[in-house]
C-alpha cells in the first residue's frame, strides 16, 4: 500500500503545479454551512490494477473548532478562512500520513469546507490561488460546486476533481484517476466520497426541472388538441 500512497502523491503534486495565476472578483454573502463539531461520513478506495493493489476503508472528517468569522469583503481566496478538521478511520484512529492523499486539494485552494451562498463568487476567487490552472473545468449544478483538472505526462493521463456540497460547503468528492492516454486503460484509482450524498437522478431533475415542465405541457397540449381534433 506504501506504493499507492506514493503514487497518489506524486499524481497529486504534479497536478498541483501547472499553474497559470488569473484575476479574481470582490465578494458579500457568504456564511458557514457548518459549525464546531460537524461530522461528515466517508469512504476511502483506491485500487491499482497492474500491482494488485487495493483500498477500502471507512473514515470521517470532524469539525474541530468554530468556523472564523469571514471577512465583509473578499477578493482573494486566502482571505478565505481554513476550518479546522481532524481526519480519523472509522475506528477513531487517526488516518496519519494518509492524510497525504489529500495533497490534490491544493490545485483548488485546498480546502476541505468551504463558505456557501456566492457560488459565483468563489469560481472567481479560487483562481487567485497559487494552484490555479486555466484548463481547470468548473461544475456547478442544484447539489454540487467544484472542479477538475486533467494532465497528460509520460503517456499517461491524470485527471484530479473534488466537488463540494452546496448545502454545507463540506467536501462530498475528491478523485484522481490515472489511465494510459492511448488505450484508456484504468492504471490508478482513488476516492473519497461523503456517504449520503444526493440521488444523481434527482440533482438532474432539480437541474432541468424548467425543460421537464415545459416538456410536460408540450405534451398536455399535444393530447388536449389531439382529443380536441377526434370530436
Amino acid at each position: 500500500m506504501r506504493r499507492t500512497l506514493v503514487l497518489v502523491v506524486s499524481v497529486a503534486t504534479v497536478l498541483m503545479f501547472a499553474v497559470s495565476p488569473v484575476a479574481a472578483a470582490t465578494s458579500q454573502n457568504l456564511s458557514w454551512g457548518v459549525a464546531d463539531d460537524y461530522q461528515a461520513n466517508f469512504t476511502m478506495d483506491a485500487t491499482n490494477p497492474e500491482e494488485d493493489l487495493s483500498l477500502h476503508e471507512g473514515m470521517y472528517i470532524i469539525v474541530t473548532a468554530a468556523p472564523p468569522t469571514i471577512p465583509n469583503v473578499i477578493t482573494v481566496w486566502t482571505q478565505v478562512p481554513t476550518v479546522t478538521v481532524d481526519m480519523k478511520w472509522t475506528n477513531g484512529t487517526s488516518i496519519g500520513l494518509y492524510a497525504l492523499l489529500f495533497i490534490g486539494l491544493a490545485a483548488f485552494g485546498g480546502r476541505m469546507v468551504v463558505p456557501i451562498g456566492n457560488w459565483t463568487l468563489l469560481t472567481e476567487v479560487v483562481k487567485t490561488t497559487v494552484g490555479w490552472n486555466t484548463s481547470t473545468a468548473f461544475t456547478s449544478n442544484s447539489a454540487y460546486w467544484g472542479m477538475s483538472l486533467t494532465a497528460t505526462s509520460s503517456g499517461q493521463r491524470a485527471t484530479i476533481g473534488a466537488l463540494y456540497l452546496k448545502s454545507t460547503g463540506f467536501l462530498a468528492k475528491y478523485t484522481i484517476t490515472v489511465t494510459n492516454a492511448t488505450s484508456s486503460a484504468q492504471i490508478f484509482s482513488f476516492s473519497v466520497i461523503q456517504e449520503g450524498l444526493p440521488n444523481d437522478l434527482v440533482v438532474m431533475i432539480q437541474d432541468n426541472i424548467l425543460l421537464i415542465g415545459i416538456g410536460v405541457g408540450v405534451v398536455v397540449i399535444l393530447g388536449a388538441v389531439v382529443c380536441m381534433k377526434r370530436k
